[in-house]
């Protein structure tokens, strides 16, 4: 018997057009597994759990303390009753978006395999760009946000630390004065930016001068949105989205993940298995997603410009 050596992790059985056809769930586990971990959304906001009317009413920049501090009580007294305060009443409303991949016949006889796999990387990517849009829509269009713009920009600029710092600082210390009272301070953690600042980041002399700053190859992380950067810049965990996205170049956000706002699924990510539409003589499997997204505390955010 004679027997064909393996010399590529890609040597083996062929999954052929007809195999997705017999397994039709096939499509939809491999699409969830490529959208595992790519939505920018879910690793900044914090999970307001589902949804079943496609509304969530919230109050803005509500405090996160009572009215006024706690009473010491005294033998056989009583307890203080105390009022609190809501912010801002507003409202998020469920946005269902999603693609469909197509089987045809001719594609079943044949055997177009690259033609599925190039629809399946379209879906993941579409999906993840127009959610990706809806989650920095949700900061740039929002009067609320503070903003600053950077005097130079970060390709030329030496002064990139005192940048991100002084956006920290806008953020830890967006409410001053009395109402401080009845605020739990913000602590930014998070800075977002595009790949062309990173490399701007990573090429500035001034910024990576001296020690302590960044220690490590930023270049080469394979950076997911969950995941997180092996060393910090200045305190702060890097998301690095792409170039000419939704995010324009020249624009950074700094935040405090999880508090600056939620996500609210109706319908999580989700693909149904290939069914038969025998009129058009092809397959179809649906992927979509249906949520909600708010920023309930738009101040634990700032947004820089120019950079």
């Amino acid at each position: 018997m004679s027997l064909t050596p393996i010399v590529s992790s890609r040597d083996g059985a062929r999954v052929t057009v007809n195999d997705l056809i017999k397994n039709p769930t096939v499509i939809a586990r491999r699409i969830l597994e490529i959208a595992e971990n790519q939505f920018i959304a879910d690793a900044v906001l914090r999970d307001a759990g589902g949804n079943d009317s496609g509304v969530v009413e919230f109050y803005e920049s509500t405090p996160l303390f009572a009215d006024v501090g706690a009473a010491i009580r005294t033998e056989f007294g009583e307890y203080q009753v105390t009022t609190t305060s809501d912010g801002t009443p507003s409202v998020a409303t469920s946005v269902d978006r999603g693609l469909s991949i197509l089987i045809s016949d001719e594609m079943l006889r044949r055997n177009k395999i690259d033609r599925v796999n190039i629809q399946m990387a379209q879906v993941n990517n579409t999906m993840r760009r127009d959610w990706d849009a809806a989650f920095m829509y949700l900061f740039l269009n929002n009067a609320s946000v503070p903003t600053f713009a950077v005097a130079t920009p970060w390709a030329t600029s030496t002064t990139i630390r005192n940048d991100i710092l002084k956006g920290e600082k806008i953020v830890n210390n967006a409410v001053t004065g009395l109402q401080a009272q009845n605020f739990l301070n913000f602590q930014a953690d998070t800075l977002i930016i595009t790949e062309t600042t990173k490399y701007d980041i990573l090429s500035s002399a001034s910024f990576n001068s001296g020690s302590g700053v960044y220690q490590g190859n930023l270049a080469d992380e394979n950076l997911q949105y969950t995941g997180k950067l092996p060393q910090k810049l200045l305190n702060l965990d890097t998301l690095v989205t792409k170039s000419g996205g939704p995010l324009p170049d020249g624009t950074a956000i700094i935040l405090e993940r999880g508090t600056v706002g939620f996500i609210s699924d109706e319908e999580p990510l989700q693909a149904t298995p290939l069914y038969r539409q025998q009129e058009k003589r092809q397959w179809r499997a649906d992927v979509n997603r249906a949520s909600a997204m708010g920023l309930d505390q738009p101040l634990a955010a700032v947004i820089l410009t120019g950079v």
